[in-house]
C-alpha cells in the first residue's frame, strides 16, 4: 500500500519513544553507555530501561499494523491497552511493565505528507505524573526518515528535529 514500507517499520520506534514515551535519546553527551532512557533536561521525571522501551516499541508496531486492517486492541504487558480506531491511538491505562502508565490519545494522519502525529497524553509512574503534548511530523519520503515538530513534557518543549 505504501511505497516506503521500511519507513513505516522505523516509524513505530519514534512514535513510541518520542510521542508516547516522553522522548528518548540513545546518545549521551559524554558518549558513555547508559542503561536507562531519559529525556533531555527533564531530570528524574522519567526513567525507562531498555526492556520497557522494547516492550512499548513492540506494542506500538502492533498498533500501527492495526491501522491497515481497520483497528483493534493491543494489550499492555503490564495492563491496560492501546485501542486503534480509524487513525486514532487511545491509550487506556496502557503499561508495558505495571509501573509506567499512559493515558490519552493521539491521531496519526497518514494521508498528508509529511505524516502528522498529534495528541494529548498523560504519564504516571512511581516518581510522579504529568502531561505530554505531541505535535510532530514524520517525513517518510526522505532517506533516512526525518522528524519535525515538538513534544512538550510537563511544559518542557523538545524540538523533535534536534533529536536526530
Amino acid at each position: 500500500m505504501f511505497a516506503n514500507s521500511t519507513a513505516f517499520r522505523r516509524t513505530p520506534v519514534w512514535i513510541l519513544v518520542l510521542a508516547t514515551l516522553l522522548f528518548a535519546c540513545n546518545d549521551s553527551d559524554d558518549g558513555a553507555a547508559d542503561d536507562s532512557v531519559t529525556g533531555p533536561d527533564l531530570g528524574d521525571a522519567v526513567s525507562l530501561d531498555a526492556a520497557v522501551v522494547a516492550e512499548m516499541n513492540t506494542a506500538v508496531e502492533k498498533a500501527i499494523g492495526l491501522l491497515f486492517v481497520g483497528g483493534g486492541t493491543v494489550e499492555g504487558a503490564g495492563g491496560g491497552q492501546i485501542v486503534v480506531t480509524g487513525s486514532t491511538f487511545r491509550f487506556e491505562q496502557y503499561s508495558p511493565d505495571a509501573v509506567f502508565f499512559l493515558d490519552g490519545q493521539q491521531t496519526m494522519d497518514l494521508l498528508v505528507s509529511p505524516i502528522t502525529v498529534k495528541g494529548d497524553l498523560a504519564f504516571r509512574d512511581a516518581a510522579g505524573a504529568g502531561p505530554i503534548v505531541v505535535d510532530m511530523t514524520i517525513d517518510a519520503s526522505t532517506d533516512p526518515v526525518t522528524y519535525g515538530g515538538t513534544i512538550a513534557i510537563n511544559g518542557v518543549v523538545i524540538n523533535v528535529a534536534d533529536l536526530e
